[in-house]
């Protein structure tokens, strides 16, 4: 038995006035889950790490958008900011991901493997 079915059968609250509350609850809810930009659509993409390449090794997206990238190879990778030289994924080894929200465009490297070069554009 639940918490709350315990209190209504105890009659510490009125299952109609528990049903008033929850249903408020969800309303006001459900109104502020949807404030901000309800109109931006926002898209994720996939980065595969293959052959010792990303790819696609260019990619436009849209500020709020999100990356996966993906290690298909056997060896640890991972993705490093070139212009800042910061590091902002864990290294990968083989099918593991990582998920980044893009807020500015980017070129990037793995930290392993500097040959592997990326490069992340925003467009409107």
């Amino acid at each position: 038995m639940t918490f709350i079915s315990q209190l209504i059968e105890r009659r510490c609250i009125d299952k109609y006035v528990f049903l008033f509350i929850l249903t408020v609850s969800l309303t006001l809810a459900s109104c502020f889950s949807v404030a901000g930009d309800s109109n931006k659509k926002v898209t994720h993409h996939r980065v595969l790490i293959s052959g010792f390449e990303f790819v696609p090794d260019k990619l436009q997206v849209k500020k709020g958008d999100s990356i996966t990238w993906v290690n298909k190879d056997i060896a640890p990778h991972n993705v490093m900011m070139s212009n800042y030289n910061e590091k902002i994924s864990p290294n990968l080894l083989t099918d593991e991901e990582f998920t980044f929200k893009i807020t500015s465009g980017f070129d990037y490297e793995c930290g392993l493997h500097p040959s592997m070069i990326g490069k992340i554009i925003i467009s409107d």
